[in-house]
């Protein structure tokens, strides 16, 4: 495995870049959208990121071996005070309705701050665990 650097400075080579998300990048992308470039990364935050050139990649460099390279996800709406409750108050039917009716009753039989707090603990450390940073 590929032991990524967690802070400090250092140059990713050969990643794969997609269109979106590199607008005015001089750099031919296939015909999925995607090109090979070099991101630079300086104390932590991107620096630079320019179209791949085998002459100017820096000693030391981080062969990504064109793995492509996401920013990491934003969940913008979720209900973490409602979450992992599923082991002692299930969805029966898998509906809205039966979504709303089991959280009611668990609500009413286990909520505490406590309870609560534990879960979206949980639920946070998860979500950054798989890659949600917001």
């Amino acid at each position: 495995m590929l032991e990524i650097p967690a802070s400090g400075s250092y140059h990713l080579s050969k990643v794969r870049l997609h269109s979106s998300l590199t607008p005015g990048l001089a750099v031919t992308f296939d015909s999925d959208g995607f090109a090979l470039a070099d991101i630079a990364v300086a104390d932590g935050k991107i620096s630079s990121i320019a179209a791949h050139r085998q002459s100017n990649t820096p000693a030391g460099a981080l062969d990504l071996s064109g793995r492509i390279v996401m920013p990491c996800f934003v969940d913008c709406h979720t209900h973490i005070d409602k979450g992992h409750i599923w082991p002692r108050k299930p969805n029966p039917d898998g509906t809205f309705m039966g979504a709303l009716n089991a959280t009611g009753a668990d609500r009413a039989a286990r909520w505490s701050a406590e309870d609560v707090a534990r879960r979206m603990d949980f639920s946070l450390r998860c979500a950054y665990a798989h890659g949600t940073r917001a």
